[in-house]
Parts: C-alpha cells; structure tokens; sequence
C-alpha cells in the first residue's frame, strides 16, 4: 500500500466543508439543528487507478467539460487533445488524482448521486451525519463495451444497484485561511460490503449551498480479497500486479435545509 494514500488536487480558494459554526449567524444558545440536500444534478462521484494506463477512470457526470474518457472510447465521447493533460499509457503513478477535476459547476450531471446530510447542532460540525448514494449503472468510463462490462462482472448492478458513504461523525478540523479541512468517518458499502472508512474533505460555503469534495483510497488488491471480484472482472490488472490504487471520490453540491422544513 506504498501509493495508498490520500492524494487531492486543490485548487486556490475552493471548496469548503461545513462552515455550520456560522450558518444563519447562531448564536450559543440558539443552537438548532440543520439539514443539507445534495443537488443530483450538479453532484458527481469519480473513481480513478493507479496507474490508469491511460483509461482507467471514470465519472457519474460525462457532460462536464473538465472531463475526458481515455484511450480506446467510443465514438459518442470526445477527447480534446489540446487541453487533456498529457499523461503516460505505461506503469507509471499518477500524481494527478482526479486526472480530470471539474473546474466549473454546472446542472448537467444527471441524477447519479443523492443523499443528505443533518447536524444536530449546527454549530458543531462533528454532530454531521448521512450518506451518499451513487448509482452504479450511471458510472461512465467511457467505453461502452468497458462500462458494460463493469455493469455486469464489477459493480453487479444488478444484484448491487448502488455504492454507498454514511457518516457517522467529522474530524481533525483544521481551519486553513477560508478552507476547512476535516476527516468524514463512516462506512463505505459496495457490492453488499461494509468497510469502517475515512474520507478526507475540503469545501466551501456559496450562497446558499455547500460545494463538498472528498476522496479515500484502497490497495486494488482489496477489489479480490474484500470485495470478491471474480477472476474475469480482474483480469491482468491485478493478476500480473499491474494496478496498484484504487481512488474514489465525490464533488458535491448540497442545498441547506430550512430548520423544520
């Protein structure tokens, strides 16, 4: 697990998770609790390898103009050769993760990704609790003939229709100028699965909603000896050992809740 470790690509002034301790300028002793949405369609979740031999990763949200399938797509998807980064088809880490971060938020990512979030107080940011669910079968690599193949032998969305992040708690805030940065702790499901995860997050407060991004990592070997892949799904890459991380994340965008609403 030499490379399974949290990586993020953090651009200047982005993102902010929380920023309860001043929503609606409460003070102490009007302490009340408060309940976020996230907005499915302007709400993504991401999966990457390392190393991704050029088209290893994949999006909830293909209409994002950030984002670019790798090598071998089909036709429908476009690869802009001017503004991809350039990258290596060869085993070599990736210092980049995600290859593709959305740069600008816009309604065009479908309904993939839902789920809310409450503080019981919202002063409190460790009394945050809910989840994310992702639907498995809107998870776009790219390729057809590779999403097809995830649907049937990876995800099993069949029997396993969604992938799942609750938080039971928040921790290790550090206040960073106007960043916050903390660690989610709960559960990630997958494939019917239960794993104690922590994710680590960054966001930001605007307007009205909160912009929430986290990521957490695992050795691909975990995809086998947890998750009971089978063989044919794994193929070469972990069979020769040719993958070595599995990042997964999410970019969020939650809409707060009127108290009592």
């Amino acid at each position: 697990m030499s490379r399974a470790r949290s990586r993020f690509v953090v651009h200047p002034r982005t993102w902010f998770l929380g920023l309860l301790l001043s929503i609606g300028g409460l003070e102490p002793g009007q302490a009340q609790s408060v309940t976020y949405t996230i907005d499915p369609t302007r709400s993504l979740a991401w999966w990457q390898i390392d190393p991704h031999f050029g088209h290893l990763w994949a999006t909830t949200c293909p209409n994002d103009r950030s984002w670019q399938p790798g090598e071998g797509h089909s036709g429908k998807y476009n690869i802009n050769y001017k503004s991809r980064p350039k990258y290596r088809l060869t085993k070599e880490a990736e210092t980049r993760v995600p290859l593709f971060p959305r740069d600008t938020v816009r309604e065009n990512c479908g309904r993939a990704v839902k789920g809310s979030f409450t503080a019981a107080n919202a002063s409190r940011l460790a009394s945050l609790k809910g989840s994310v669910a992702v639907l498995a079968d809107s998870i776009v690599n790219g390729s057809d003939v590779r999403d097809n193949f995830a649907y049937k032998y990876i995800y099993s969305t069949a029997k396993y229709p969604t992938i799942r992040f609750a938080i039971d708690s928040v921790t290790s805030v550090a206040f960073a100028a106007d960043t916050i940065n903390a660690i989610a702790v709960g559960t990630f499901s997958f494939r019917g699965v239960d794993k104690p995860t922590r994710v680590q997050v960054q966001g930001i407060r605007e307007g009205s909603t909160m912009r929430v991004r986290g990521m957490f990592a695992m050795p691909a070997t975990e995809l086998r000896e947890r998750y009971s892949l089978p063989p044919i799904a794994l193929g070469l890459g972990l069979g020769m050992k040719l993958w070595d991380t599995l990042f997964m994340g999410f970019d969020l965008i939650m809409n707060e809740q009127p108290a009592g609403s």
